[in-house]
């Protein structure tokens, strides 16, 4: 089907083309590759500039009372229920910044074996950046789906 000069797709179409493809090199000969056992964790994340103390650090929130100790120290309710069987928390501070625009990044948060490794990123603004002129303590808090598993977690470098 074609729209004056340009070929017009159905997104069906395109969809099944790009999975025959993903599937196609997937399947083809080659040399043997090790599995990788890591998979993405679903999480959520909530970030905020202020109430994240003064010094740089991460916890892990292993229950429903550290979930909402957590909250509590950053003067917020919870916005998400924790389950212990499934959720495990992060709440992780930059420490006392001497300006607005800091946060916390997830670079990323792998299911491991036994355990889920979570790389968290200092951002700082970009130097352009108009950002507030007061003290900071950014913090970022996650939420992530890990079934029971432990978290390690630390800063990139």
């Amino acid at each position: 089907m074609t729209d004056g000069l340009r070929p017009v797709h159905d997104r069906r179409s395109v969809l099944a083309g790009v999975t025959a493809a993903i599937a196609g090199a997937l399947c083809s000969g080659g040399p043997a590759r090790a599995q990788s056992t890591e998979a993405p964790v679903p999480s959520e994340i909530w970030r905020g500039q202020l109430g994240g103390g003064g010094e740089k650090r991460i916890e892990t929130l292993a229950d429903a009372a550290a979930w909402e100790n957590a909250w509590r120290r950053i003067d917020r309710p919870p916005p998400a229920a924790f389950d212990a069987a499934r959720h495990r928390g992060l709440f992780a501070s930059q420490g006392q910044k001497p300006t607005g625009g800091f946060r916390v990044e997830v670079v990323s948060a792998l299911r491991e074996p036994n355990f889920v490794r979570v790389i968290l990123r200092d951002a700082a603004p970009a130097p352009d950046m108009i950002v507030t002129q007061a003290l900071a303590e950014p913090w970022a808090i996650l939420l992530l789906e890990t079934v029971g598993l432990s978290i390690e977690a630390g800063w990139a470098p």
